[in-house]
């Protein structure tokens, strides 16, 4: 028989196998989307969460008040300020809140965020913030969509008031964020003086207020 000529050995361990196999990079296109996959479930989640527990713990604390034009009225102290809140909402307002004279026109404000479909709002500045977590320009825009929505309320409840009692309203406004927001409605206090001038619209009346 002829001679075979002796084949070369083939090392089939682990670390040849994988030394031989060809390395792929990632994309870097690929590694950012994974970034922001992974950034928009945890602002989303983060969100999502917080909204459960706070309408929660208003659920497991509130008291009825009262029904205001088809909404029900509960009272909570687990807030800062009146509100709506829930999968299917109603309002909550502050114990002060519900002692106070201005409480009609609390109710009205709250009652207009309905009527403005602010629940869809919120629900649309979530997904906005929690898609474009990476952007603060989103972030300053979802800011500025809540006060606007805090001002066309306003707006709607002076709408047909009289000036005294549009001096009233900006005036408790303005009672409330100087004494720690107890009734406070809408958003800080760092915009009463935009609020009370738009409410107003008369400089003379706010210079009033602040007096």
């Amino acid at each position: 028989l002829p001679d075979v000529p002796n084949q070369p050995e083939i090392n089939f361990s682990e670390d040849n196998i994988n030394a031989q196999m060809p390395t792929k990079k990632l994309p870097v296109k690929n590694i950012l989307n994974i970034i922001w996959l992974i950034g928009a479930c945890c602002v989303g989640l983060w969100l999502a969460t917080a909204r459960l527990i706070f309408t929660t713990t208003l659920w497991n604390t509130r008291i009825y008040h009262d029904e205001y034009k088809g909404k029900n009225v509960y009272i909570s102290d687990h807030i800062h300020s009146p509100c709506i809140a829930g999968l299917k909402p109603v309002i909550y307002i502050t114990p002060d809140a519900a002692c106070s004279q201005y409480i009609e026109l609390i109710l009205e404000h709250e009652h207009r965020h309905f009527c403005h479909g602010d629940t869809f709002w919120a629900l649309f500045r979530w997904l906005a913030i929690s898609i474009f977590w990476w952007n603060p320009i989103i972030w300053s825009a979802a800011v500025l969509s809540k006060q606007d929505g805090e001002l066309a309320c306003d707006e709607a409840v002076t709408a047909k008031l009289e000036k005294k009692l549009k001096a009233q309203y900006a005036h408790m406004i303005f009672e409330a964020a100087a004494s720690s927001r107890k009734y406070s409605i809408g958003f800080g206090t760092g915009h009463i003086k935009e609020r009370m001038l738009m409410i107003t619209k008369r400089k003379n009346i706010f210079i009033s207020i602040l007096g």
